[in-house]
């Protein structure tokens, strides 16, 4: 059971991540 949370928790972090890195570039986007 131990080994199923651990991959749910990462593959949340990396969900964030993804999500994080797509506002970024959508911020860098915006600037002229």
């Amino acid at each position: 059971e131990s080994k199923v949370e651990d991959c749910k928790m990462e593959s949340t972090e990396t969900e964030e991540r993804s999500t994080e890195l797509k506002t970024e570039i959508k911020e860098e986007e915006d600037q002229p």
